[in-house]
This record gives structure tokens, C-alpha cells and sequence, in this order.
């Protein structure tokens, strides 16, 4: 595999995690929950912080890379699928961020999955484990708020 490839798929990979911030800026500045808008805030920067993570990556630390198990709640799977609008309510808003973060992961691992060259690979596998993160924190968050019983 050559060093281009690789390029290659990182500039994708960066040019996903701009577009994810974007959204999520985006749905900052419509929603009207003060709540939403920090939530949505804060996932911005994470995925700010992706890109300058995968930016970093070179042959030698993606091989080198441990990627761990990350629990799956499996909260999103049963959520509707919701487009941002400035009414919504903490709940939705969650609702949104689970599906995308969802979305991220299945994306990446479909790449992994079909990747012949185990460094891309791994690559998108790094990545899916990475969104699988923001997924956990989201989904402990909702079944805090929404789930627990009171």
C-alpha cells in the first residue's frame, strides 16, 4: 500500500470529522436550549480535536495503535432518526447527536471492513473506535437523563 493511499484516506477521514463539526455548529446556532447548544458546543471541539488527531497519524502509529473494546448501550438503535430544529428538547437534541455518532462508526467500520490493506484497516478502525467513544458518552448521558428510573 502506498504512503499516497494512505494519505489519501486520512484526507477523508479529516475532511468527514470538518463536515461533522460543521453540523454540529450549525445545529448550535439554531437550537434554542441553552443545554443543546453547549452539548453541541463541546462535540464540535471533540471532533475539531479528531482531526488534529488523525492529521497526526503516520504509518509507524497506526500500527502501533491499541484499539480498545468501548461498551455499546445499544440506545441509539432504538431512536428515531431527527433533523435539527430550534424547538427541540434536550431529549431530541441527544436524539441527534446518538444517530450521528452512530452514523460516524458505521461509516468508518463499513471502511475497515472492506479495506484489503491492513494499515487502512486499522486506520478506520482507530476511527470507528473513536466514534464509538462519543457514542458511549452520549448514551450514558441519555440513559442518565431519560432512562434511569427516579
Amino acid at each position: 500500500m502506498t504512503e499516497d493511499i494512505i494519505k489519501q484516506n486520512i484526507e477523508f477521514a479529516i475532511s468527514k470529522e470538518k463536515e461533522t463539526a460543521a453540523y454540529y455548529r450549525q445545529g448550535a446556532q439554531i437550537i434554542q436550549s441553552s443545554e443543546g447548544k453547549e452539548l453541541f458546543l463541546d462535540l464540535a471541539s471533540q471532533e475539531d480535536l479528531h482531526q488534529k488527531k488523525i492529521s497526526a497519524l503516520d504509518l509507524e502509529r497506526i500500527e502501533k495503535s491499541n484499539i480498545k473494546n468501548v461498551p455499546d448501550l445499544k440506545i441509539s438503535e432504538n431512536l428515531p432518526e431527527l433533523k435539527i430544529n430550534p424547538d427541540m428538547d434536550y431529549q431530541a437534541i441527544l436524539t441527534v447527536a446518538l444517530k450521528n455518532e452512530e452514523a460516524a462508526h458505521t461509516l468508518y467500520q463499513g471502511m475497515a471492513d472492506h479495506s484489503q490493506d491492513p494499515v487502512i484497516k486499522k486506520l478506520f478502525l482507530i476511527l470507528a473506535n473513536e466514534e464509538s467513544k462519543h457514542k458511549l458518552r452520549l448514551e450514558e448521558e441519555y440513559e442518565r437523563e431519560f432512562l434511569a428510573e427516579n
